[in-house]
């Protein structure tokens, strides 16, 4: 179910946002759909850092970096895996015979 929520952004940022969205022709809902991802990430980040305090009883700021850097990890892994894939794609598809 979606539904609206009021939140307050930075006037520069939305615009910035949205010029860049335009320069690459994506859809006016980009932005929200940006925003969702964003805070699912960032409440996943949380539970985990939650999950590390709860279990060691105590909290640092190096539990809250190793949180975020596994997360930058898997991201990295998945961008390279989906660039194995496009490569690939890329790679057996029909070449045009050149005269």
């Amino acid at each position: 179910m979606k539904k609206r929520f009021s939140v307050t952004l930075d006037v520069d940022v939305v615009h910035e946002f949205q010029e860049f969205a335009a320069s690459l022709n994506l859809s006016p809902g980009a932005m929200s759909k940006l925003c969702e991802d964003s805070i699912k990430e960032v409440t996943a980040s949380m539970k985990k850092f939650k999950a590390a305090h709860a279990a060691k009883g105590e909290l640092t700021m190096s539990d809250f970096f190793s949180v975020i850097g596994e997360q930058l990890a898997a991201h990295e892994l998945e961008e390279k895996e989906e660039k194995h894939v496009a490569e690939q794609k890329r790679a057996a598809a029909p070449r045009k015979k050149r005269a």
